[in-house]
This record gives C-alpha cells, structure tokens and sequence, in this order.
C-alpha cells in the first residue's frame, strides 16, 4: 500500500484515507453551502424606529416606534408617537397611540422584499450620502428584525431631498423604506410633517391603553434605539404622563343674582397662542322673558370681548331678575405664566 507522509506531524496516512477525508469535507462544505442557499423566511415581528428632525419648531424632534406582527390571518400595527415640548404652555410632551389590523400580509405590506436578505454594504453606502450634502430636515429609521434566531438592526437615513424633492434620486433601500412607511402612515394616520405649527391643548387628554410597545418605551427599552438624539424616550413618556396646567374662566359678580343657563364660555385660541390673561368687566339687563335684552362691555382686554358678549347674550335669569341689571368680571387665565391684563 502506498503512504503519504506528513513531515511536520511525524506520521502517515494512507492514500484511501485521504480519500475519505477528502469525501467528507467535500460533503461537509456542500451542506453548508445548501444552508447558506436555504430561503430566508419573511420575520413574522419587525420593529421600526423612525426620528424625525425638522429645522421649524419647537419641537424639532420627533420619535415614533411602530411594532409589525402577522399571526397569518393580517398584520397588525401599534405605532407609538412620542413629541418632545415645546412652549410649555401649548405644547406639553405628548404620547400618542394608533392601532389597525390589515387583512395584509406582511410580505405584501413589505413589498415582497425580505429585510433580512438587504446587504450591509448596501446600507452603509446609502447612508454616505448624508456627510456628503447639507441636511436640514429628515429621519434615521432603524429596522429591528429577527433573521435566522438572530437579531438584525438596519439603520437608514432618510434626507430633506427624499422627502420634498420632484425628483430626489432616492436610493434603492432608503426608497423603499419610504414607500413602507408612507403605507404605515396611510394605515395609522398624519405623520408628525402634517402637524400643525402652532397647537392648541386638548381640553381633556386620555389616559393611553397599556399595550407591549408601551410598556418598553416606559420602561427604557428603546433609549438606545437612536444614536445621538437629544430625547429619551422614557423620558418624554414619564413626561407626557405629567398633568400641566388647564386654561380656567371664572365668573364673578357682587350680585346675587346668578343666570340659571350659563352659556359656556370658551378661551379664545388667539389668546391662548398669545399666552394672554385678562379680565373682562361688563353689565347687562335682564329682558322679560328672563333673557339678556342688552350686553355692553365696561371694559376690558381685546381678546376677550367678543366671547364674554357671545355667551352673555344666551344666559337665561330666574324670572325675579326681570328688569334688573347685573354686573360682572370675566377672568380669564391660561395658568401656565403668561400675563397680559390691562
């Protein structure tokens, strides 16, 4: 039998020897190969993260966390909105959340395109983009995914140009990325760029529902979702969750006489942008069927006056007040600082 010699490992091995091993590798590498080519499935849970950054506010920052999960039936959508302040008075840390069930798949929803098969290469050299042009608004979107028991975060940039140009020259992934949000959006409400400017507070917020993505934002599982930010997000949660101060409108009067249907009065959204107190004197008389015959303004701040003469003129008296006057000061105070009385 001929033998073949390893110098170095002082020993001998057969020629038929070599043979297996050779056979063996080859079946070996030929297995890891067929893995490697086995199809990737579609991840059933996706997460995004998606800050965006405008150059008019404040705010200028924005973050949403939005959950996908298919149970084969549709996809269902969580989308968590978190708003940093901005004026304090109008415009506290706020949370909002929307969800939707799509008789969609998730392969549909995505297009068709497996993010765990999109090459790194691929999302770096997209991402060059950004140190090579003068970025005023945009968004980083980072992509968790669970590919083959492992978890995979894909990161993209979205510019200003992507977002408002005709013809932006979006690259392959970053536009598809687009495309997928703007369908999330579509499916769960405005995004945060069809905001208004200027916001007026809610009368009265409710409590958001508990739910998963909830919980882990509170409890500070997504503050290092974002690199570089000027917000945590458990942060401006705990925040949102804070009561702040209402906007209040007393009546007041030495009289003893009191209108039995009082016409709500309402804080003007002018005075409320413009952060203005004031008070607001005036006296009326009471007309024979106990409504108001005639309202005159005694004094007081420009912002107020059309109100108070608004809901004056639909109070309703008890009918000993017929043919009397009645005097009163309208106060109206945001609570929240500002102060602007004449």
């Amino acid at each position: 039998m001929r033998l073949s010699c390893a110098a170095e490992q002082g020993g001998c091995l057969s020629s038929s020897w070599l043979v297996r091993i050779a056979v063996t590798v080859g079946i070996l590498t030929s297995v890891a190969e067929a893995e490697d080519k086995r199809p990737v499935p579609m991840p059933a849970d996706i997460i995004i993260g998606r800050h965006t950054y405008i150059d008019v506010g404040p705010p200028f920052d924005f973050y949403e966390i939005i959950s996908l999960h298919t149970d084969g039936a549709g996809t269902s959508i969580e989308r968590l909105t978190l708003t940093p302040p901005g004026n304090t008075c109008l415009q506290p840390a706020t949370v909002k959340r929307a969800s939707v069930f799509l008789r969609e798949t998730i392969t549909s929803l995505l297009m068709d395109r497996n993010p765990c098969l999109i090459p790194e290469r691929q999302l770096k050299r997209e991402r060059e983009r950004r140190a090579k042009n003068l970025v005023f608004s945009g968004a980083d979107v980072v992509m968790q995914v669970t590919c083959s028991s492992k978890v995979r975060r894909l990161e993209m940039e979205i510019l200003d140009r992507d977002l408002f140009d005709a013809a932006p020259a979006t690259p392959k992934t970053t536009s598809w990325t687009l495309r997928l949000l703007r369908r999330i959006t579509a499916a769960t409400g405005p995004s945060v760029l069809d905001r208004r400017l200027i916001s007026i507070p809610e009368e009265s917020a409710s409590a958001l529902p508990s739910s998963v993505i909830s919980d882990e934002v509170s409890r500070g599982e997504f503050d290092s979702l974002f690199g570089g930010v000027p917000d945590k997000l458990s942060t401006l949660w705990a925040d949102a969750q804070k009561p702040h101060g209402k906007p209040s409108i007393e009546l007041q009067s030495d009289s003893s006489l009191r209108p039995l249907s009082l016409k709500p009065l309402r804080y003007p959204d002018l005075a409320l942008v413009a952060l203005a107190d004031g008070r607001v004197a005036f006296e009326l008389t009471v007309a024979p069927d106990a409504t108001v015959s005639d309202v005159r303004i005694v004094h007081g701040h420009p912002l107020f006056d059309d109100t108070v003469l608004y809901a004056a003129k639909r109070w309703t008296f008890p009918p000993e007040a017929v043919g009397q006057a009645f005097q009163g000061v309208v106060e109206f105070k945001t609570n929240c600082g500002g102060s602007d009385r004449p």
